[in-house]
């Protein structure tokens, strides 16, 4: 399916030393790495017309230095298409520099200021969090709705059916006195420290954590807080035929599920 390609050139731009002389029909470049693509570009006078971000949604924080990069390089390409499977991963403002990557902010606005103007306002944790308007993220989606094109998986993927099933696990009083001293107070004892998120993102990290069984502190020690979760977890994989796939959040959840569990 790929044979219409075969005669294209491609060279791949990482982080190692390049091997690109810029007659290459084709040019990967690593995220990380596009500042030094701009260099290079300019060096050897390469102007390509057509700009294709994979994982857009990496490119959702306006003020990171992929972020700022990219946006000296999409001005300049005729064509531009940004792939994401999740661009709004966090908020529907993490759309906004994705769709400025598109179109240079004619429909969304010129800059993070102008589109926070028009559709956000101060809030959450200590007023310091950006919130959408009500209705916001709907008249988002209908500015874009003309740049936008949704694929969905039916009649592209032959899947089995998904069998959602919600298992509620019971917790001690103990258990249940951090949480809900973190969530009302905004601070946690961990060891002899007191330990105060820094916002509200921090926080109901925090609260995750919490949840599945140990967090961290300031200083990415890990606290054990229960072992609920992975008491659960060891009948429910124990009663299961065939091979499991598990899915974890935090790096201290592996090193506990493998501790329980005979994983790789």
């Amino acid at each position: 399916e790929w044979q219409h390609l075969t005669h294209m050139s491609v060279a791949m731009l990482g982080s190692g030393k390049w091997k690109a002389n810029g007659d290459e029909d084709i040019l990967v470049v690593n995220p990380d790495s596009l500042n030094k693509y701009i260099l290079w570009a300019k060096e050897n006078k390469v102007k390509p017309d057509a700009l294709i971000v994979d994982e857009s949604g990496d490119f959702r924080s306006w003020s990171s230095t992929r972020t700022k990069a990219i946006r000296k390089v999409a001005p300049k390409c005729k064509y531009r298409i940004c792939l994401t499977a999740t661009p709004v991963p966090e908020a529907a403002s993490d759309v906004f520099p994705q769709a400025w990557i598109i179109d240079g902010g004619e429909r969304l606005g010129k800059n993070i200021t102008q589109f926070r103007a028009e559709f956000c306002y101060r809030g959450g944790f200590d007023g310091k969090e950006w919130l959408l308007h009500k209705g916001a993220s709907e008249r988002i989606a209908k500015c874009i709705a003309d740049i936008s094109l949704v694929g969905g998986v039916e009649g592209n993927l032959d899947l089995p059916p998904v069998d959602d099933s919600i298992h509620a696990i019971q917790s001690d009083d103990w258990f249940k006195g951090i949480y809900k001293d973190l969530d009302k107070k905004d601070t946690i004892v961990l060891g002899e420290r007191e330990n105060v998120p820094k916002n509200a993102a921090g926080k109901r990290m925090m609260l995750r954590q919490i949840c599945n069984g140990s967090v961290y502190d300031s200083d990415k020690e890990v606290h054990h807080i229960h072992d609920a979760k992975l008491k659960y977890l060891t009948d429910l994989v124990e009663s299961r035929v065939g091979p499991v796939l598990l899915a974890y959040q935090f790096d201290h959840d592996i090193d506990s599920i493998q501790s329980v569990l005979d994983v790789e």
